[in-house]
């Protein structure tokens, strides 16, 4: 499989695509237990430091949280979620997140000095935020951070993991709603929603459907059911690709074998 690569300010596919399922299983449970033999061993690289800076308090922390839970069978990373200023206030816009970005940069440069370098990331939606985001747009790039924007919100991210193609319906006529449009739409698409816990799963499928269907504006913002989540997830895939699908292997068999037991429970009775 090829990397993610940058083209001519954008990102290109794979060379060579694998078959896409139009409505590929998420992973029934996520009650995985924590193996051992995923552990850190010795001579291995300290893992990366993915700092994800978000306006979102829910979705966003429960799939983020996904990497702490099973910290110790994705040894190559580490995830630090951040929803909250310096004063402990939630729900950020746009200049507070890029703010509190900047505060999170300076205390780490200061406790882990120059040589380590965090992945910062500031997580938002273009919602009524369009202004604000394009205004830090070249403040951003000029201090490394990334700024990952979906419009019009997350959800759209957990769409492309079990979807091919961009959300089809009838839209509002009001614009400030789509978002809660997005949301319903997702929950007839898939009964009950799709669960952020379990999503991570599917990180690969997701990178995949997501960068099929990326467009952006002049401003290079992505457009309505665009999100450049897949820039950050490819990311995070490249360092834990093995271990997830590991991971995916054993569950997979456990089921296996609890089927065949039940079957020879069936047939002795």
């Amino acid at each position: 499989m090829d990397e993610f690569s940058k083209k001519d300010g954008g990102l290109e596919l794979f060379n060579e695509v694998d078959h896409i399922q139009k409505k590929p299983k998420l992973v029934d449970s996520v009650d995985l237990i924590q193996y051992d033999d995923f552990a850190k061993q010795d001579g291995v690289l300290d893992p990366s430091l993915f700092i994800i800076i978000s306006g979102g308090e829910k979705r966003e922390r429960d799939y983020f949280d996904f990497f702490k839970k099973y910290s110790k069978n994705f040894p190559r990373i580490e995830v630090e979620f951040i929803c909250e200023d310096s004063k402990g206030r939630k729900g950020l816009d746009v200049l507070s997140l890029v703010t509190r970005a900047h505060e999170i940069k300076d205390i780490k440069k200061e406790s882990i000095g120059d040589d380590i370098i965090d992945t910062i990331n500031i997580v938002t939606d273009v919602d009524d935020f369009y202004p604000q985001i394009k205004e830090k747009l070249s403040e951003c790039k000029k201090n490394n951070l990334n700024l990952i924007i979906s419009n019009p919100c997350f959800e759209i991210w957990l769409y492309y993991s079990c979807n091919e193609n961009m959300p089809n319906y009838i839209l509002p006529k009001d614009k400030s709603k789509i978002s809660k449009s997005l949301k319903v739409h997702l929950n007839e698409v898939v009964s009950g929603g799709v669960d952020p816990r379990k999503a991570p799963w599917e990180i690969y499928q997701a990178n995949k459907n997501s960068l099929k269907n990326y467009k952006e504006d002049k401003t290079k913002i992505p457009k309505l059911f665009s999100t450049q989540m897949h820039v950050l997830g490819s990311k995070l895939y490249e360092l834990l690709k093995d271990d997830i699908e590991r991971l995916k292997d054993i569950q997979e068999n456990k089921k296996f074998k609890m089927i065949e037991e039940q079957k020879k429970l069936k047939r002795k009775n």
